[in-house]
């Protein structure tokens, strides 16, 4: 039986409405059903200053079976009741992720789906927000077409953008035909897109990709693998989606069927965020927009350089001679292309202390690499500040290069004084043998032993490798920190310095545990002689673990200097 009746706002609550909050918090639907045996309309009623009715709080409980039973009571129009944001009780079911509530919903009133909220957002646009990927497929089933408008679908269709659901968002625009003409508000969809990565596997990768997400799923210890599968994935589908876009757009304007689009915004973007791909997609469309300037005199590429963003500057090599036109270009401010080298990049993040090194050596790695593409007399130039590239350049780095070269310097002397200290132990080991010496000949009475043998390499090889790391840390020390040393020398001194000491840590270690075995009247066949090795590479884990990310930054800027520069092949092809 439907409960029939009009909604009235209760300005002060009664006990009846206090009871039937209580039960509708709780899920108690005995109580329930007494309560509205007595009064059957104070379903209907506002039940708190928000305006939120029994089934409102219900589903935002997320009680199901209460819902599905005072749902049975009520009239299909009940459920469009909203409270004073304008949410009815379903948006609280789309929220929640409570596919069976929603279903039980939909089948009582089909229009719940197209109702918005005062921010004018669907039941489906809010399950997107959730990303809560089993409700967004329920209600994208049960909305059809002419539940929502153009601008509702591209409201959803941004909505997945934003929460990287692309998946959902292409499936959308390649069924929805009513979406098929518009092409401005798919720029606008390609303009936010730009802003994320796009990945650039095959077909068979990702078929690997999506078994391997499917087999360490199981294993909780490989979560964080899966999870970078998983991101693999999903940037190919970004970039699936704004392949059907701008597929879309390009056959819409070669027909001369809608007016064409403004993409400079787009690349603009593109440019800014990184996103190579999408650069090079829109410029295999049409090559003059990366050669065009906008009102400053800046170029794609001029972009690219103030945002520090390599992988789209590095396709200027791919279009010719035709990077002159890029290269000699001055803006409005009387700069050339290097003179934006000099400027001080937009801060990302704030980075840690031995980044601040890291910072200072790819400024200058980009100062280098545009030196190489511009006029020679344009090193010189003079900009309407009256500086020269490289005057502007350490004007504005200043700071940077000094907090860079203090990290170094402080961070050389910390591990040159372990690496000191470890080498006085190591050589005070030399002349104290485990088990002490002959009191006729002074020779170590546990020489012939092959333990003493392995306890003599260990300690001698403790000792070299901290010398070595005190010389290493010596010579940072005494840098000129110029430019040469930012670019070459001192990372990979601090480097070879580094892995000096963790080597002494290593053979320290094995050394104190050799000495501990030859101590054992049983030496040879102790216990502990079959443990010096995991126990010596146990703390030498743990050491190499606490520098971890320390480590990755200098062997990614020795080993890969210009890796981040490399000329892209040609993008036309």
């Amino acid at each position: 039986m439907f409960l029939t009746g009009s909604r009235s706002t209760v300005s002060r609550p009664t006990a009846l409405h206090r009871l039937i909050r209580k039960a509708a918090t709780t899920g108690d639907w005995q109580v329930a059903e007494v309560l509205l045996g007595e009064d059957p309309n104070i379903v209907r009623d506002e039940l708190t200053e928000t305006g939120e009715t029994a089934l409102h709080i219900a589903a935002s409980m997320k009680e199901t079976k209460f819902v599905e039973q005072i749902v049975q009571m009520m009239n299909p129009n009940d459920l469009e009741l909203q409270n004073k944001r304008g949410r009815t009780a379903f948006y609280y079911a789309a929220k929640g992720g409570t596919v069976e509530m929603a279903t039980v919903m939909i089948e009582k009133n089909s229009r719940l789906v197209s109702m918005c909220d005062k921010d004018m957002k669907t039941p489906l646009h809010i399950a997107i927000e959730e990303k809560n990927k089993e409700m967004v497929s329920y209600l994208y089933k049960v909305t059809g077409v002419e539940h929502l408008d153009i601008k509702q679908w591209f409201d959803v269709i941004f909505a997945a953008i934003d929460s990287r659901m692309y998946d959902v968002a292409l499936k959308i625009l390649k069924e929805n035909q009513s979406l098929t003409a518009v092409t401005h508000e798919k720029g606008v969809a390609l303009r936010m897109l730009a802003q994320h990565a796009m990945g650039d596997i095959s077909d068979n990768q990702e078929a690997t990709l999506k078994r391997l997400v499917t087999v360490f799923a199981c294993v909780p210890c490989f979560s964080w693998l899966t999870g970078r599968f998983e991101r693999e994935l999903t940037e190919k589908r970004a970039a699936l989606l704004a392949e059907a876009l701008w597929a879309d757009i390009e056959r819409l304007e070669e027909i001369d069927a809608v007016e064409p689009i403004d993409k400079r915004p787009i690349l603009l973007a593109a440019a800014k965020a990184g996103n190579a791909k999408l650069v090079i997609m829109i410029a295999r469309s049409d090559l003059d927009l990366l050669l065009k300037f906008d009102e400053d005199g800046q170029s794609v590429f001029h972009i690219a350089v103030l945002y520090r963003q390599e992988r789209v500057f590095s396709l200027i090599h791919s279009i010719g001679m035709m990077k002159i036109f890029i290269t000699e270009q001055i803006d409005a401010k009387g700069n050339n292309i290097l003179h934006l080298v000099g400027e001080s990049p937009p801060a990302r993040r704030e980075f840690v202390a031995y980044e601040a090194f890291t910072q200072a050596r790819r400024q200058l790695l980009w100062s280098e690499e545009v030196e190489r593409i511009v006029p020679r007399d344009y090193l010189k130039m003079k900009n309407s500040d009256g500086y020269t590239p490289r005057e502007s350049f350490f004007k504005n780095h200043q700071r940077l290069l000094e907090e860079g070269r203090t990290w170094m310097k402080e961070t050389a002397n910390y591990f040159m004084l372990v690496a000191a200290l470890m080498a006085t132990v190591v050589f005070a080991a030399v002349f104290t043998a485990p088990g002490g010496y002959s009191g006729e000949t002074g020779i170590p009475i546990l020489h012939k032993t092959e333990l003493f043998l392995e306890f003599q390499f260990n300690v001698t090889v403790a000792f070299f490798h901290s010398i070595l790391a005190i010389l290493m840390f010596l010579s940072v020390l005494t840098a000129q920190f110029d430019e040469r040393d930012f670019l070459i020398s001192l990372q990979r001194k601090l480097l070879v310095g580094m892995v000096g000491l963790y080597g002494a840590v290593f053979y320290t270690v094995a050394t104190f545990t050799t000495a501990l075995c030859l101590h054992n009247a049983d030496a040879g066949k102790s216990p502990l002689s079959l443990l010096t090795i995991p126990i010596s590479q146990f703390f030498f884990t743990i050491h190499l673990f606490t520098e971890r990310k320390l480590l990755i930054s200098l062997l990614g800027s020795t080993l890969f200097r210009s890796s981040r520069f490399r000329e892209a092949r040609n993008i036309f092809e």
